[in-house]
């Protein structure tokens, strides 16, 4: 398996060609898939391809906190730290997951596992296919590959204005950008919106209807504008 996210971006690209040769593209991903999608936007543009939409759902630009400097820097770091833990409790406390997850989740018991053996490293594999078979093996499988590839990435900016769209438990607030980082990567713009839901309950009921409503607006708006752009 390709190794960098700029070479999972490239066979993202090969396969999106072989349904729609040339662009305007939309392209939308949520949480790491948004870093994927501004990557296979960004190669679809230097190959000279019109980008129509790129969408990002609770998608934070790879590196951001690491690299915000100083007092702000780790206020935000703490910030994103805590936010996480509350949102993760409250899923726990609704029912939506288990206290062994909610404690798997956190670094201070993965790395006393990874220290007694207990929770080895998950390595970026090698094969073509995962040894996994169960659903949430793969999955969690799939997450590590990405988050793995995403960690290594270094997003370079182009002209594209990026919809991105927050849950409204996605951690928020001073010190944190409310652009998730992605303000000097996207020289054109950014649109933001804040969706009802957690990270996971966004997709369901009105934060679901949200989401529709501000994506057909987005793509209704840069339709416009590129056909004022060909006029």
């Amino acid at each position: 398996l390709p190794g960098s996210l700029e070479d999972i971006a490239a066979g993202y690209v090969q396969v999106i060609r072989t349904l729609q040769p040339q662009g305007p593209y939309q392209l939308l991903g949520w949480c790491v898939g948004g870093v994927l999608a501004f990557e296979v936007a960004r190669q679809f543009s230097r190959a000279g391809e019109q980008i129509g939409f790129v969408g990002l759902i609770d998608a934070w630009a790879p590196g951001h906190l690491e690299s915000t400097p100083g007092l702000r820097g780790a206020l935000a770091r703490r910030s994103f730290r805590l936010q996480l833990i509350g949102a993760d409790w409250q899923r726990y406390r609704a029912g939506q997951q288990s206290l062994g997850t909610f404690l798997r989740k956190r670094v201070f018991v993965q790395r006393w596992l990874a220290l007694s053996g207990s929770n080895p490293p998950v390595p970026v594999p090698v094969a073509a296919t995962p040894a996994h078979t169960g659903i949430a093996d793969y999955d969690a499988w799939l997450n590590a590959y990405l988050d793995a590839a995403s960690a290594r990435y270094a997003p370079q900016p182009f002209a594209v204005k990026l919809t991105l769209l927050r849950s409204s438990r996605e951690p928020r607030g001073w010190p944190l950008d409310r652009f998730m980082g992605w303000r000097s990567l996207a020289p054109a713009g950014i649109d933001t919106a804040v969706l009802e839901g957690d990270h996971f309950t966004v997709f369901q009921d009105r934060g679901l209807s949200q989401m529709a409503t501000r994506i057909t607006a987005a793509l209704s708006t840069r339709g416009n504008d590129a056909g004022r752009d060909q006029a």
